[in-house]
């Protein structure tokens, strides 16, 4: 699926380098975006009408599967005969949307479930996969913008009838972005919407989790006291997707039921729902060195560890006082190529690798992309972006590997950064092209006997550049003029890498020719470095230390200050070279 690139997200044009733990308002539409969407519905035959737009989501809308005849038929998808295994898959699916939720539930269950039916879960998984592809999220997600952009009437009173069938999350998400849009145009006018109003008394768990959150996104301060009981509400999910929304009130009421979450919810949940980070993100060194619970016994532990930490620490936590953007969880996402291997006889292809890793250097999520990933930049709490060589293109897809929009750029791609102003710098051999948010081009720079193997923005607005041989331009950002000139003292050793660019106008490069990572000033002056071999990118961490990508060691290492090395990832599990790395 290719989608508009003026489509991109409000979280994405956030910090370049830290994803945000409290999820902001919604972005305002463009035209550019609204005409985007509108031809996504367009293309499947959805008619783009404000009465067409509603019904579409009311055929969406259906009635709840009877409960029991549902979880028998679960059960059967593990029965001993194959016949009766493949009714209870024909009937499931003939439900469509209306069996997802359920279904969803049920896969998490049987993947915690020790010794579970291995059967039963691949058919669950077949199953949810099957539907979702049938009711099309993108076409859901675009007409919801829609609806949002056009603030009707009787839009929140459908989608809040919808919201249990929706594709996926992240249509959910784009449900509840648009319920804050139709909450914040009811509170203006004083007369909140009478759907979202009802909606956070409804029986369904999620129509009461994403009524109340679009109150308290909106900043309804007056439904305060109908609201605040739902942090005690019986379903876990309803209290914490609450308790995250009442994060924008600035109330330390909002960390308890964030804690008490991990106790009841999937580490997919927790992590998806940015609770796994809003706590990290509040503790910082204080954090418990716990992994997310996988089942009741190690759930509970780790709930109680954060309820410790949450006894002592209530009294200095001031949450008015904390910037997010500023405070980081320890997770760092990689790209690498796996190696070819024999598999059941064959030899599978080698495919690059996109993963993140958590505090304790295990896999939270990962995906594989087969177009040659070789530079990845984590946007927001489900986003990365990625520099695609092979498909000469740059992407932004979600923690599972759905693309979530692309862009085809002139010439392979090297690296890939989004920058603080919400442009994203692409650097390819021959050029550096700089985008604006709504993918026009708004600086070029074209090779002149110089290739381009690193390049990034200085604060000023110059460009530094760099090839391969270590020599480096710096460029004016106005006059394109090159105005410093110098030498690395020894060459890249590696076309692979990107270039770190520090708040104080200094820049971290990888000399791999020397085993070593470096840090100059503009005027190429050296002011650090460290020891790395065969280093070819770093970043400059909160604690001070740097982390160093050596590729075809395949490993990370962490400088510290005296360029020491204090720890290291080892990668070379099936692995032939990593190419980047973050940390965030």
């Amino acid at each position: 699926m290719r989608v508009a690139f003026c489509t991109i997200p409000l979280i994405c044009l956030m910090s370049a380098t830290t994803a945000l733990a409290v999820q902001p308002p919604p972005q305002a539409p463009t035209p550019e975006s609204i005409k985007s969407d509108e031809k996504t519905l367009q293309d499947v035959k959805v008619g783009i009408e404000d009465v067409a737009l509603l019904d579409y989501f009311r055929k969406l809308t259906h009635a709840e599967p009877n409960a029991k005849r549902v979880a028998e038929l679960i059960r059967d998808l593990g029965d001993k005969t194959f016949k009766k295994r493949e009714a209870a898959y024909g009937e499931l699916f003939a439900f469509g949307g209306a069996a997802l939720p359920v279904l969803r539930q049920a896969s998490l269950q049987a993947k915690e479930t020790p010794n579970g039916s291995v059967e039963r879960l691949r058919r669950l998984e077949d199953l949810i996969k099957r539907i979702e592809e049938k009711v099309n999220p993108s076409v859901q997600a675009a007409g919801t913008r829609l609806l949002g952009a056009r603030k009707l009437a009787k839009a929140a009173e459908v989608l809040l009838a919808f919201l249990p069938f929706a594709a996926d999350e992240e249509v959910v998400q784009e449900i509840c972005d648009t319920l804050t849009v139709l909450a914040e145009k009811g509170a203006k006018e004083g007369k909140p919407d009478p759907a979202i109003l009802l909606g956070v008394s409804d029986k369904v768990g999620i129509r009461r989790a994403a009524a109340a959150a679009a109150l308290l996104r909106a900043g309804v301060k007056e439904q305060l006291p109908k609201l605040r009981p739902l942090l005690k509400d019986a379903d876990p999910k309803v209290r914490l997707r609450v308790a995250l929304a009442l994060l924008h009130t600035k109330d330390n009421e909002a960390i308890g039921p964030i804690v008490e979450a991990l106790a009841h919810l999937s580490p997919a949940e927790l992590i998806l729902s940015g609770a796994e980070e809003v706590l990290l993100r509040l503790a910082g060194k204080d954090a418990p060195d716990m992994a997310l619970g996988t089942d009741p016994s190690t759930r509970k532990q780790t709930q109680e560890a954060w309820a410790a930490w949450w006894d002592k620490a209530k009294p200095q936590i001031d949450l008015a006082k904390i910037d997010w953007q500023q405070t980081h969880v320890g997770f760092t996402v990689v790209v690498r190529q796996t190696m070819s291997r024999f598999v059941n006889g064959v030899m599978t292809p080698q495919v690059g690798q996109v993963m993140e890793l958590d505090r304790h250097k295990k896999v939270r999520w990962s995906f594989d992309v087969t177009t040659f990933p070789v530079d990845v930049q984590v946007l927001g709490k489900n986003r990365v972006l990625l520099a695609e060589y092979n498909s000469v293109r740059i992407t932004e897809r979600d923690f599972k590997g759905n693309v979530k929009w692309e862009k085809q750029v002139p010439s392979n791609p090297l690296s890939a950064r989004r920058l603080a102003n919400g442009h994203i710098l692409v650097v390819m051999r021959n050029m550096v092209v700089e985008y604006d948010a709504t993918g026009k081009e708004v600086f070029q720079h074209q090779r002149i006997n110089f290739d381009c193997y690193r390049a990034g923005k200085l604060p000023n607005g110059d460009l530094v550049v760099i090839n391969y041989q270590g020599q480096v331009q710096r460029i004016d950002g106005k006059t394109k003029q090159v105005v410093k000139t110098f030498h690395l003292g020894g060459p890249l050793n590696s076309q692979w890498g990107s270039l770190e660019m520090l708040p104080n106008g200094n820049f971290l490069v990888g000399l791999g020719s020397h085993g070593k990572v470096v840090e100059y000033d503009q005027d190429g002056n050296k002011k650090w470095e460290g020891n790395a071999a065969q280093a070819i990118s770093a970043q400059r961490l909160a604690n001070g230390h740097t982390l160093v990508v050596c590729t075809n060691q395949r490993r990370l290492v962490e400088l510290d200050a005296n360029g020491q090395q204090v720890d290291m990832i080892d990668l070379t599990n099936n692995t032939s070279a990593v190419y980047a790395a973050q940390r965030r």
